[in-house]
């Protein structure tokens, strides 16, 4: 996937977005990234959006059954 960086993809799927709520009289548009500072980010930023808020993701690690393989790969065990 990260060989179509930098061609203009994003810009162009931005802009026929944007031009298509225009055309569908839909007034807002949001953007709901989670890397500050990112490719994307900066795309959005010069195209005219701005922060309204920001987000604190949060986790709960929920006990499961091992035995039954409900397991959620890539979460630690909780002690």
């Amino acid at each position: 996937m990260g060989h179509s960086r930098g061609q203009g993809w994003g810009r162009a799927l931005l802009h026929y977005t944007l031009r298509y709520m225009r055309a569908h009289a839909v007034s807002r548009a949001y953007f709901l990234h989670c890397v500050e500072g990112s490719p994307a980010y900066h795309l959005y930023r010069h195209q005219g959006f701005h922060v309204i808020r920001r987000f604190v993701p949060m986790i709960k690690y929920v006990p499961n059954d091992r035995k039954s393989g409900d397991a959620s790969p890539g979460l630690p065990p909780q002690e």
